[in-house]
């Protein structure tokens, strides 16, 4: 991959380049917007095995993304957004079992 032009990666290649860019500087605190937008189900463990190893180092992860099935797996505290409000937050359990949360979502 080397040799590759950033350009020519496929999504998952891309991904994770962007994770290794961030981690060369160094930084106390991320910000991951959709990290599992466009990626196949293999790279979105892969990110999601990054974004655990990222946490065990005491770094702040804040992540986006409309993927909550690939979300869960890796926040501490969940927070939903429906029409720029938060709705609710917590614990993904008590978030994913909130009945507006599910009204507003599932319909139900």
């Amino acid at each position: 991959l080397k040799d590759q032009y950033a350009g020519d990666l496929s999504g998952g290649e891309k991904r994770r380049l962007e994770l290794a860019r961030m981690m060369a500087l160094n930084p106390s605190f991320l910000l991951l917007d959709e990290p599992f937008v466009g990626i196949d189900p293999k790279t979105v463990k892969d990110i999601q095995r990054m974004i655990h190893a990222l946490k065990n180092r005491n770094m702040g992860i804040i992540v986006t993304d409309h993927s909550v099935e690939a979300l869960v797996e890796v926040v501490d505290t969940l927070y939903v957004i429906h029409k720029g409000k938060i709705i609710a937050h917590g614990k993904c359990e008590d978030v994913l079992s909130d009945e507006t949360v599910k009204e507003v979502y599932l319909g139900t």
